[in-house]
């Protein structure tokens, strides 16, 4: 079932700390749990690294919409549905996802798909994310992983572009700091009005 779930999430790799490890934690309960199941990448002092293994590196795939979990959250989603994902992210036969992150805000997605098809990106969802598909805005949607996917509406060649802006949280925080500045650049003028308004007054009661 950790299988399943690391697959789920788009892990490429886990550490496993054995009993005796050098580091102080020691999450696994059965440490053996991936031998002969993973390719091991590394191993040191009962520590090992093994490779989860996935049909590309992409963070972004391109799946049948039944194959999207739909359980209202990662901790309702079952077994079932996290498998029936992993399948369709196995299926040589879907089209390969290319991800490409433009920068920490931006991430650019070229692939193709058809009708029944939709991008599944294995990015936590934000509202704060906004994607459009070959220039035309597109919803996207949280899976009960927690993760995003898009309905593309594509019959062929898909350009994705997701942008995040924050939301409205990160709008107002923004604001907020302008206001601040702001406010500390008028001060000194401030204090000069108040002083001239001062001096002005003296002088008209002398």
């Amino acid at each position: 079932m950790s299988l399943a779930w690391l697959k789920a999430y788009g892990v490429g790799a886990v550490g496993v700390s054995g009993p005796h490890s050098p580091e102080f934690w020691k999450p696994f309960k059965h440490p053996t749990k991936f031998d002969g199941l993973l390719p091991v990448l590394w191993s040191e002092d009962e520590v090992t690294l093994y490779r989860i293994p996935q049909r590309t590196a992409s963070l972004a795939h391109v799946t049948p919409e039944s194959a999207i979990v739909t359980g209202g959250s990662a901790v309702v989603a079952g077994l079932e549905e996290i498998e029936r994902y992993c399948r369709a992210l196995d299926d040589p036969s879907l089209p390969a996802a290319e991800l490409e992150w433009q920068d920490r805000s931006r991430i650019h997605i070229r692939t193709s798909a058809s009708t029944g098809q939709v991008i599944s990106v294995q990015v936590s969802y934000d509202p704060g994310w906004h994607a459009r598909v070959n220039g035309q805005a597109r919803a996207l949607e949280r899976d009960g992983l927690g993760l995003m996917w898009i309905r593309p509406g594509c019959n062929g060649a898909c350009e994705v572009d997701l942008a995040y802006d924050g939301g409205w949280e990160l709008r107002l925080c923004h604001y907020l700091s302008l206001a601040a500045i702001a406010t500390l650049l008028l001060l000194p003028f401030r204090r000069i009005f108040q002083s001239a308004a001062a001096r002005f007054r003296f002088s008209l009661t002398t």
